[in-house]
């Protein structure tokens, strides 16, 4: 949700251009949930094809997709890839070090039972819609 509201202020994104992503990418990671570990990440993948990305942009989620869903799976090739679709090194390192501090922030956070501050209910709303949002909640509790 904080990254969604990253994009938002800072990306340059249209606010519904990153809500539909952050939709897609919501529905997609619970529909892969309980797909094997080697299949969640296409699953995920999948439900992106029809966005309008650059090549670069979708190897970079792809990337992302796979580390996050399969880190054991990913390897000098899914890096290799990121260098092939015209990321520099520099990037390809800080774009590891953010999916893995991700990680690690959610872990913690769940961990010690940190709760959604209210400020940001409405954005969670917004990108998760009522629905979502309640199952967050109910997840969270």
């Amino acid at each position: 949700m904080s990254h969604a509201g990253f994009l938002r202020d800072q990306g340059g994104e249209p606010e519904d251009q990153v809500v539909a992503l952050v939709q897609r990418l919501h529905t997609a990671v619970r529909q892969a949930d309980g797909l094997p570990r080697s299949v969640g990440p296409d699953h995920v993948l999948r439900a992106l094809e029809d966005l309008d990305l650059t090549e670069r942009d979708r190897a970079l989620l792809r990337f992302v997709i796979r580390l996050t869903l399969a880190p054991g799976a990913s390897g000098r090739e899914d890096l290799a890839a990121l260098l092939d679709a015209g990321l520099s090194e520099r990037l390809a390192h800080d774009t590891v070090h953010v999916v893995a501090c991700f990680a690690y922030m959610n872990r913690l956070a769940d961990g010690l039972g940190v709760q959604i501050q209210d400020d940001r209910a409405p954005w969670a709303r917004q990108l998760y819609g009522e629905d979502g949002w309640a199952e967050h909640l109910a997840w969270a509790r």
